[in-house]
């Protein structure tokens, strides 16, 4: 079965990195936030394509995590009415307009 390149779920997205040697993108500064943004933006064909970070939430946390060093994320730009708690995600998807879900 070919490896999708677009994983649907977070899990899915960290198990397609470690089959390729490597890991979810961790954002840690503003600078890496605009580059990634416009990165994304290059790649991405409409407001609705999404891609994984290894910023997560773990389900009693409060906080959001980078997954890679344990530290919280101190680099985020929510977009309206986001991180959603009413729905039950804890993954962070960054999509073209630079919005994070």
């Amino acid at each position: 079965m070919p490896t999708r390149l677009f994983p649907d779920n977070y899990l899915a997205a960290v198990k397609l990195c470690q089959q390729k040697q490597m890991e979810l993108l961790a954002i840690e500064s503003q600078g890496e936030l605009e580059a990634v943004t416009k990165f994304v933006k290059s790649l991405a064909t409409d407001n609705k394509t999404c891609f994984w970070t290894s910023d997560s939430k773990l389900s009693s946390d409060k906080d959001f995590i980078v997954l890679s060093t344990g530290e919280k994320v101190s680099v985020l730009n929510w977009g309206s009415g986001e991180p959603n708690t009413n729905i039950k995600y804890y993954a962070v998807c960054k999509s073209k307009g630079g919005i994070v879900h």
